[in-house]
C-alpha cells in the first residue's frame, strides 16, 4: 500500500472515530457532569476565566481544605482550560466544548497504534485495521466519548505515543525516540495517578525480559531513559512527590531495571574472571544474579514504607485491591472481611465486570483475536520483542481488565493491536478464496457489530445486546432508581441554589459532593479524589457517624462546621454490594441509627430538620429540631410502613419498590397506547402493594374521563391517607363525593386544598366547588 494513500486512510479513520464517540454520546449524555468530572470542570473553569486555581481549597473540603496540587493532578483542566481560552470569536460552552475537545484527544491514540499494528505486522493494511477498530469498538468508544470528565481521555493516548517511541526506540530508532518514549511517559504520570495501573505491569515486562534475554544497546537505553522519567516524575511532580510514588511499586520496579542494566554485567563480570578462561558459561547462573539483584533493589525501595506502616504510594489501596480480588474473586458477604480502603473503592467500575458486561464489551473484540494470537505466540517464541510486548500486554490488561471493568480500554488498545493480524493471514490466503476465510469473515461481522453498537445503543438496531437479553445473560445486581421526575439531581441542585445561603456548608458522601460544589457554588466536605488517604479517613467517619446515633452524627457535622446534610436514598435501601451500608462494614442497618431515622423517622429527629426530599435526595438542617411536613409525601423509597411490610429486610423492601415503579410505568403505557383494561390492572395491583402518587395519578385520570365516580372516590380515599398535602389528591376526593351527592367532609378538604399549592385550574375548581357548597347551604328565600 503507499504510504500517502495510508496517511489519507489513516486521516478519514480519525474523522470516524470522532463521529462514532459523538454519536454514542448523544444516546447516553448527562445533563451534567457527576461525581469527579463535576470536580474537574470547575478547576477547567477557573482556568478558562483566567483564575489561579487555589493551591488549597478550602470549598472542597472544608474547613481543613483539599491540597489541589499535592494530592491531585490539575494537569487535564489546565490543558482543557488553555485550549478553550485560544479559541477566537464566540466560544461554545465550556461543558459542550470538554465533552467534544476530550474526545478528539482520545482519538490521537489513532495514530501510534496503528503504526505500532504497522511494525508488528509489517502490514500497512494492519495499521489501517487497528484503525478501523479504535474507531469503532465499543471497549475503546464507551469510555472516550465526552459524556464524561476523567482524566484517562488524557492519559491513555500519551501512554499510546509513549508506548511507540519505546518500541521503536528498542527497534534502533535513533536517540529522539527513547527521549521522546520518556517524555510522554512523564506527562502521562504527571496527569493521571491511575497511569500506574499501566506502569507497573509495563515495568515488570521490562524488568522480566532485561532478566531472561541479553538486551541490545538500543533497549538498555530505552529502559535507561524509562527510569529517568519515572525518577523525574518522582521528584518533580507534587503529588507524586507528596504520596512518596519513589517508595512505591512502580518506583521499585524501575530501580530493579536499572539495577540489573547496570549492577549484573560487573558482577557477572567479576565472577566469569575469577572462575578462569577455561570455565564454561551456565546460562542459568547469570538470570539467577540478575534475579537476586533485581530482587534486592525492589525490597530496598519499598521496605521504608512497609517498614513505617505508612501509605507509600498513591495507589497503595489499588494494589491493596487487587490483593483482596485475588483473595475472595467477589465481594465477600461479611464485609468486615475486607478494610475500608478495599470496600470503599470496589464499587462501580472498579468491580470485575458480569457477564453482559463482558458479552457486550468485550466478547467482540475477543473473536478477532485467535488467528493473531496464534502468530504472536508463535514469534514470541522467536524473541521478537514487538511480539512479546504486545503478547504480555494483552493478557495482562486483559487479566486486570477481568478484575476491574475500568481498565477495559487498555485492554483494548492491544486487542486493537493484534486483530491488525487478521489482514496478515488474510492476505496469505491467493484470491479469490481469501474473502472467504475466517480472518475477513469475522472481522466484517465484528466490525458490523461494533458500528451497530456506536450507533444504535439500546436502540432497535442493536441487535448484539438484543442477542445477550434472548440468551439471558445474567448481569449483576446493581442499585438503579426510575424516578418519576426526569431529573432527580437537577431539581435537587436548583433548590440548593435558591434556599441554601451562599456562605453554607454542605456535608455529603463524597461522590455526590462535587455536584454541590460545581453547580450550587456551595461549600462541600468532602471531594471525591479518593487517591488523598485524608479523604478516605473522614469519608470513612461520615459513613460510620451515619449508622451510628444521630448524636454522633451530629457531633461529626458540627466539628466540621456542616450546615446542611444530604443523604441519597441509598443509604437506606441499597441491598447491593456497593451501597454505602456495606461499606460501612455491615449487613443490616442497627436499628435506631441515624441513617433509619433520616429515611423513615424524620420527624422524630432532634438534630437534623428535613428542608428538602424529591425521590432520591433528602437535605436537613443541622442543629435544628425536626419541624412538621408541609409539603407532599415523600417517595416510596422513604415508606417505614412498605420496609416493616417486608419485614425489614432492605433487599425485599427495594424488589417491591422496584416492582411498584415497574407496573406504574407497565400501567401507564398500557393506558396511554388504548389498552385501558390491562393498564388499569397493572395500576391497580401496584397501589395494592403501596400507594404510589404517580400510579394513583394515571388511574385517578382513567376513572374521571369514564366517570367511574365510585372506583374514583375509593382510590382518591386512599391517595388522601398517605398524601394529603397534594392539592389535586384533595380535589380529585372533593369531586368525586360531590358528584356522588355527598358532602362529608368536602368543605374541610376543599379548605385545606385553596391552602396548598396548587395550579391556576385545580384552584380556580376548588373554589367553584366550595362555592357551590356555600350556595347550596344557604336557606330558600321567603315568600
Amino acid at each position: 500500500m503507499d504510504r500517502k494513500l495510508f496517511i489519507v486512510m489513516l486521516v478519514a479513520l480519525f474523522c470516524l472515530a470522532n463521529v462514532t464517540r459523538a454519536a454514542y454520546r448523544a444516546r447516553i449524555e448527562q445533563p451534567r457532569f457527576a461525581a469527579e468530572g463535576a470536580a474537574h470542570l470547575r478547576y477547567t473553569e477557573m482556568v478558562a476565566e483566567g483564575k489561579p486555581i487555589p493551591a488549597l481549597d478550602v470549598r472542597a473540603q472544608w474547613p481543613e481544605g483539599l491540597r489541589v496540587f499535592r494530592e491531585t493532578s490539575p494537569a487535564m483542566e489546565y490543558l482543557v482550560g488553555w485550549t478553550y481560552r485560544l479559541i477566537p470569536g464566540h466560544k461554545p460552552e465550556l461543558p459542550v466544548f470538554i465533552r467534544y475537545f476530550t474526545a478528539f484527544f482520545f482519538s490521537l491514540a489513532i495514530l501510534p497504534l496503528a503504526l505500532l499494528s504497522a511494525r508488528l505486522w509489517k502490514s500497512l493494511g494492519a495499521g489501517l485495521l487497528t484503525a478501523l477498530l479504535f474507531a469503532a469498538a465499543l471497549p475503546l468508544v464507551a469510555r472516550s466519548s465526552g459524556f464524561d470528565y476523567i482524566r484517562e481521555n488524557v492519559a491513555l493516548p500519551l501512554i499510546a505515543f509513549h508506548l511507540f517511541f519505546y518500541v521503536s526506540a528498542c527497534a534502533g530508532g535513533g536517540a529522539a525516540m527513547p527521549v521522546l518514549s520518556g517524555v510522554f511517559l512523564f506527562a502521562a504520570l504527571a496527569s493521571w495517578q491511575g497511569a500506574q495501573f499501566y506502569l507497573a505491569p509495563f515495568l515488570a515486562f521490562v524488568l522480566f525480559r532485561g532478566i531472561v534475554v541479553d538486551a541490545t544497546s538500543c533497549e538498555r537505553r530505552a529502559a535507561r531513559l524509562l527510569v529517568c522519567a519515572v525518577a523525574a516524575a518522582g521528584t518533580i511532580v507534587p503529588f507524586l512527590r507528596e504520596s512518596r510514588f519513589l517508595l512505591s511499586i512502580p518506583a521499585a520496579l524501575a530501580a530493579a531495571v536499572l539495577a540489573v542494566d547496570l549492577l549484573a554485567p560487573r558482577i557477572i563480570g567479576r565472577r566469569t574472571r575469577r572462575a578462569g578462561k577455561g570455565a564454561k558459561p551456565d546460562a542459568a547462573s547469570p538470570r539467577a544474579a540478575k534475579a537476586a539483584i533485581a530482587a534486592l533493589a525492589v525490597a530496598a525501595v519499598i521496605a521504608p514504607g512497609i517498614l513505617s506502616g505508612k501509605h507509600f504510594a498513591s495507589y497503595a489501596h489499588f494494589f491493596d485491591l487487587v490483593l483482596y480480588k485475588l483473595r475472595y474473586l467477589r465481594k465477600p458477604d461479611d464485609p468486615r472481611l475486607l478494610p475500608f480502603d478495599a470496600r470503599a473503592f470496589w464499587v462501580g467500575p472498579f468491580n470485575s465486570p458480569d457477564a453482559l458486561h463482558f458479552f457486550v464489551f468485550a466478547l467482540p473484540a475477543l473473536l478477532l483475536l485467535p488467528g493473531p494470537l496464534t502468530l504472536l505466540v508463535w514469534r514470541a517464541r522467536r524473541r521478537e520483542s514487538e511480539a512479546q510486548i504486545v503478547l504480555a500486554f494483552l493478557a495482562v490488561f486483559f487479566f486486570l481488565f477481568l478484575l476491574m471493568q475500568r481498565l477495559l480500554p487498555l485492554f483494548g488498545f492491544f486487542a486493537a493491536i493484534a486483530a491488525g493480524g487478521n489482514v496478515f493471514l488474510f492476505l496469505q490466503t491467493r484470491s479469490p478464496r481469501r474473502f472467504a476465510t475466517p480472518a475477513f469473515l469475522v472481522s466484517i461481522a465484528v466490525l458490523a457489530v461494533f458500528l451497530f453498537q456506536d450507533f444504535g445503543w439500546e436502540g432497535k438496531r442493536d441487535y448484539w445486546r438484543r442477542i445477550a437479553r434472548t440468551i439471558k445473560v445474567p448481569a449483576r445486581a446493581r442499585f438503579t432508581v426510575y424516578p418519576e421526575a426526569r431529573d432527580v439531581e437537577g431539581d435537587l441542585l436548583a433548590w440548593v441554589r435558591g434556599n441554601v445561603e451562599p456562605g453554607a456548608v454542605v456535608m455529603s458522601l463524597h461522590y455526590l459532593s462535587p455536584q454541590v460544589l460545581t453547580y450550587t457554588g456551595r461549600a462541600t466536605n468532602l471531594n471525591n479524589f479518593f487517591e488523598s488517604p485524608r479523604l478516605r479517613r473522614k469519608a470513612e467517619r461520615l459513613l460510620a457517624s451515619l449508622y451510628s446515633s444521630e448524636e454522633d452524627l451530629y457531633r461529626f457535622c458540627a466539628e466540621q462546621s456542616s450546615d446542611y446534610l444530604l443523604v441519597s436514598c441509598a443509604v437506606g435501601c441499597d441491598p447491593t454490594k456497593d451501597s454505602p451500608l456495606y461499606q460501612a462494614g455491615l449487613v443490616n442497618m442497627p436499628p435506631g441509627c441515624a441513617a433509619y431515622r433520616l429515611m423513615f423517622e424524620p420527624e422524630r429527629l432532634a438534630r437534623f430538620d428535613l428542608a428538602y426530599e424529591n425521590e432520591m435526595y433528602r437535605v436537613f438542617r443541622v442543629g435544628r429540631t425536626a419541624s412538621p411536613r408541609a409539603w407532599p409525601r415523600s417517595p416510596l423509597f422513604y415508606e417505614k410502613d412498605l420496609l416493616w411490610s417486608m419485614s425489614g429486610g432492605i433487599d425485599r423492601f427495594y424488589g417491591s419498590v422496584m416492582r411498584i415503579y415497574a407496573l406504574s410505568a407497565r400501567g401507564k403505557r398500557l393506558v396511554l397506547q388504548g389498552s385501558e383494561r390491562e393498564g388499569e390492572r397493572a395500576l391497580v395491583e401496584a397501589l395494592r402493594i403501596f400507594y404510589f402518587y404517580p400510579a394513583w395519578k394515571t388511574l385517578d385520570g382513567l376513572y374521571a374521563r369514564r366517570a367511574r365516580i365510585d372506583e374514583r372516590e375509593t382510590a382518591a380515599a386512599f391517595a388522601y391517607r398517605y398524601d394529603a398535602n397534594r392539592a389535586d389528591v384533595c380535589l380529585a376526593l372533593a369531586e368525586s363525593r360531590i358528584k356522588r351527592g355527598s358532602t362529608d367532609g368536602v368543605r374541610e378538604i376543599l379548605e385545606r386544598c385553596l391552602r396548598l399549592p396548587a395550579s391556576a385550574r385545580d384552584r380556580a375548581l376548588a373554589a367553584g366547588l366550595l362555592a357551590g357548597l356555600e350556595n347550596a347551604a344557604q336557606p330558600p328565600p321567603e315568600r
